[in-house]
Parts: C-alpha cells; structure tokens; sequence
C-alpha cells in the first residue's frame, strides 16, 4: 500500500564525489518496501521546487531506516543534500515494480553503472539474507568516484570494481569487465540484474550470450506525479509505450525496444 507519510533524517554523510547516503525514519515504509521500488520525495517546505524527486530505495540499515544512495546533479538533490539530521521530508511510496526474484534462478549476476548502484545494494540486501550466490560488477569513472558499500554489511557478495581510467580495479566499463570474465562464469540457472546509464544498458541488451537469460533492468527517468497519471516517464517498449513509475522502473528486458 502507498504511503504519504512524513519522515525523520536520521544522517545524511557524503560518501563520494558529490554523492550522498541518507538514513530516513519511517517504518511505515520501510516494513513494506522491495528491491527496486522507489520514493518521491518532497524536497521543500514551499513551492520551489513544486514537484516531487524521484529516489531509488537503496536499502534498510540494521535499524529498519530507509537508505538513500543520491548524486548531486540538480536543484532538488542540490536542496536534499544539506538536509540535517532530525529534520522532516515528506515521502510517497513505495512505488513501482520492483526486481523479481520468483524465478528459480541459482546465480544472480548484479551489473550496476555509477550511482546505478542505488538500487541494487538493496536488492543484495535480500540475496543475503536468502543466502545465495551472487555477484556485483560496479563501474565508476575513476577511482574518486568509487562509492564504498560498508553500510549495507555485505558478506557474502563477491564484488568486482571496474573505473574508466584504471586508478580502481579492472581499466575499462563495468560491462567490459563482466565479458572479461565470460569464459570463466556458468551462466546456467543465471539471472541478470542492471542499473546505470542507458548506453551501458543498451550495449548489456545487445550482447548475444545474453539473449537466453533472464535480465531485469532498472531504469532512472524524469516523473512527475510517480503514479503513472500524467505519463510524464513514459518509454517505447516492444509492444507500445510503458511508464517508468508503473510497470516499471524494473522490466523484463525482453519488454523494452531501446532506452534512450
């Protein structure tokens, strides 16, 4: 059930290049929120900005907080990073189709681009506490930009670091570094989870030894009202148009055509 409900920050620390981790207090959504479900979020008290910011769920601290990954890239995240511990924001969530773990799958392959990474911490949150076997490629432009994962306390992952220009881990892209590993990973009884820019996630669609395997995509887009009312997120999907905010922001690859 969708909740208008105000919360508490309980801290908001930078974590990285113009990158921030907010906790928020509200357990009426946080009991009930999944993987790869979202919250709009009124940023100010007055009309400026009028509408609501979408913002990934990027996990459950140990204290059932709400965690939010965010990057300071426009007026609404520019207000919500100087947002002090114990003040109040407004929430509407959670929202949308989240990840689908109902298929039998035994591996998880999680591909996340940059602060794509958001809503995947939280869906290895689940796989944790299911116990099963995955794996995290993450990709950063270098290794400034490179978000550390500590608050979400994750022992069983193996997690592979790829940055742009080398300074981290594997020299190249997140998707790169993943076909490096190809020959060396059983892809059967495999499923692949994504989240970043849209080229990476078109060049992911496009890669032939995929095209047998469940891959699920997040996708980020500007919205409106979050609800799917004013169709103000809508993309082309193989059979017609679909709404981020309402059959998405996860979709089956095989529903979307191109993300632009």
């Amino acid at each position: 059930m969708i909740k208008d409900i105000q919360s508490t920050v309980v801290k908001n620390i930078p974590v990285s290049v113009d990158t921030y981790l907010m906790g928020l207090n509200c357990p009426e959504i946080s009991e009930i929120a999944i993987p790869g479900q979202f919250l709009m979020i009124k940023v100010a008290d007055g009309l400026d900005p009028l509408l609501r910011r979408p913002y990934s769920i990027s996990g459950i601290d140990q204290d059932g907080n709400i965690l939010l990954l965010f990057k300071v890239i426009g007026k609404g995240s520019s207000l919500l990073k100087n947002k002090d511990r114990g003040e109040k924001l407004w929430l509407l969530g959670p929202l949308g189709r989240g990840f689908d773990l109902s298929e039998r799958s035994k591996k998880h392959i999680l591909i996340g681009g940059g602060i794509g990474i958001a809503p995947l911490l939280f869906l290895s949150q689940l796989l944790e506490k299911k116990e099963a076997e995955y794996r995290f490629f993450m990709g950063f432009k270098t290794k400034k930009d490179v978000i550390p994962i500590d608050f979400w306390k994750l022992n069983k992952a193996h997690i592979d670091i790829s940055t742009d220009d080398g300074s981290m881990g594997f020299k190249g892209s997140c998707l790169q570094l993943l076909l490096s590993t190809f020959n060396k990973m059983d892809l059967e009884d495999a499923s692949i989870y994504a989240c970043g820019p849209p080229q990476m996630l078109n060049d992911l669609l496009n890669i032939p030894g995929l095209k047998s395997i469940s891959v699920q995509i997040s996708l980020e887009s500007r919205m409106a009202c979050g609800l799917g009312a004013c169709r103000g997120c809508v993309i082309k999907g193989k059979d017609g148009y679909l709404r981020v905010c309402k059959e998405g922001p996860v979709f089956p690859s095989k529903m979307i055509a191109r993300i632009e």
